[in-house]
């Protein structure tokens, strides 16, 4: 998939869970806030957008990072801190997600150069 497909993709992502928590009449948290711990936590809509949404940031970054600084590490914590950083429309969007090995996400990959992962 070309990379700008993908940033199509995880720019519809964001919107859409924007969209949800606009609809609620509140503002949009971050990803983090939105997947584990937000007031919308329980609809699946925004869980499965927030899914895609990590999924394909993970794709992105295997694209385009050299594949000699990926680093395979087990997690040591229950739960790893994960910054994506991405450009949405005009600006970078920090995408921060914890994921730990009791969600089925025992291992990251890590960009050593700028301790970026995707678990």
């Amino acid at each position: 998939m070309a990379l700008s497909a993908l940033a199509r993709i995880i720019l519809a992502e964001a919107e859409a869970i924007e969209s949800l928590y606009t609809a609620a009449g509140m503002s949009a948290p971050s990803i983090h806030d939105v997947f584990w711990t937000g007031p919308l936590k329980g609809n699946s809509q925004c869980q499965e957008s927030s899914r895609v949404l990590v999924a394909v940031a993970s794709q992105l970054i295997a694209t385009v990072v050299n594949p000699q600084d990926l680093l395979i590490r087990e997690a040591t914590s229950v739960y790893s801190t994960v910054i994506l950083d991405f450009v949405t429309r005009h600006r970078i969007a920090d995408i921060l997600v914890q994921c730990g090995q009791e969600r089925g996400a025992p291992w990251c990959v890590c960009y050593k150069s700028s301790f970026v992962c995707a678990c």
